[in-house]
């Protein structure tokens, strides 16, 4: 077990020459080969390359932070960009240090790599000269976007041609309907010869949701439901404390439905509390979905369907509990209660999840797609 962690650094480095990073990174690792602290032999280890782009040093700080955590369960070498746009004076400038965690007695401690970039004004444009060759050849790259909509700015061009997926965060859209169409747009485009892969953290927080969804209409009753479903209504905790990004969380869901069961946007209204009430069409019957905030913390869907076999579905959210609970009550079955596990919701904990995972994820992406047509309705 590691009883500790430790940074080597190599200060703050006011240069910004890719070859005189390379020679910092080399006596970064001289220094940490000959040091003493640990009394450890030392292994440098990479799987991937982790580059992650803020827009304020604050961001930057933040994400550094998080680096620390992430390089403990996928080992990478990690380049932390501050792009300051809005800064009136021009700077460039580089640090690098060493993520170290400190094995038993006897054991060779793991290191990892960190550089962190900040730039400001006009040098932002040179980003891309600096972080280019620093990506390690053969490995994958991801891109963990750190900004708010998804809108990289040109001088971003050639890192993503690079690049083999990007991490984006909905939960941190400001404006979550312009956030999506934004993505949508950004799916939708080809860098290079290739599509680029992508991946949502609030997607990946939304597992257990689906899982659990899924499996309360496994059986033959409620699968004869999923043709009839007439109402959906998806509330998310306005004051949510323990959950981020719930609203886009809420949006995900009804996309993934209508999606999924093929449901056709067909209109939109706006409900006096700012939520939508949206009408799909499914072989020419009508879907009212109610997407509402809520007071609380909790994220929950009710699903109501028509006909003979109606039947009533009811998830919540139990944060204190760490679990989501299903309320399933269906014609000719008694009722039942089915409970899921939340799973990883610390964010370096879902940025560890994911970086397993280079290729594309399609389902995602046909559900940015019906997300993008849904919020496009006029209302």
């Amino acid at each position: 077990m590691a009883s500790e962690n430790l940074s080597l650094t190599a200060g703050e480095l006011r240069i910004a020459n890719v070859a005189n990073l390379e020679a910092e990174l080399s006596a970064l690792w001289q220094s940490a080969a000959e040091g003493t602290e640990t009394r450890q032999p030392v292994t440098r280890a990479s799987v991937l390359t982790l580059l992650a782009y803020s827009e304020s040093e604050q961001a930057g700080a933040e994400t550094l932070k998080l680096i620390g955590e992430i390089t403990h369960e996928s080992p990478c070498r990690a380049v932390v960009m501050v792009a300051d746009r809005a800064a009136s004076q021009a700077q460039l400038r580089a640090s690098v240090f060493a993520r170290c965690r400190i094995p038993t007695p006897g054991e060779r401690q793991v290191c990892c790599e960190v550089i962190s970039l900040y730039a400001s004004g006009p040098p932002v444009e040179g980003l891309k000269s600096l972080v280019i060759p620093l990506i390690i050849p053969e490995l994958p790259v991801y891109l963990w976007w750190r900004g708010s909509d998804f809108a990289p700015p040109a001088y971003l061009a050639d890192i993503l041609r690079v690049t083999d997926r990007v991490l984006v965060d909905s939960s941190a859209f400001p404006d979550v309907e312009h956030g999506f169409t934004a993505l949508a747009q950004q799916l939708n485009r080809v860098w290079g010869a290739r599509r680029l892969a992508f991946s949502d953290l609030n997607w990946t927080r939304l597992t257990p949701w689906r899982e659990l969804l899924a499996q309360c209409f496994e059986f033959p009753e409620a699968v004869s439901c999923l043709h009839q479903i007439s109402k959906v209504r998806i509330e998310w905790g306005e004051d949510a404390s323990t959950r981020r990004g719930a609203k886009a969380a809420a949006w995900l869901l009804a996309a993934w439905l209508a999606n999924r069961l093929n449901w056709q946007p067909k209109k939109a209204a706006q409900t006096k509390t700012g939520g939508r009430v949206l009408t799909f069409d499914c072989n020419g019957q009508p879907v009212e979905v109610i997407l509402e905030p809520a007071v609380g913390e909790r994220l929950s869907v009710s699903i109501e369907t028509r006909g003979p076999a109606a039947g009533v579905f009811r998830f919540m959210e139990n944060p204190a509990a760490a679990e989501l609970t299903g309320h399933c009550a269906v014609v000719g079955r008694p009722p039942f209660v089915r409970r899921m596990p939340l799973g990883a919701t610390k964010i370096s904990q879902v940025i560890s999840h994911e970086l397993h995972f280079p290729s594309r994820d399609l389902i995602y992406e046909q559900v940015i797609d019906t997300l993008a047509r849904v919020v496009a309705l006029p209302y």
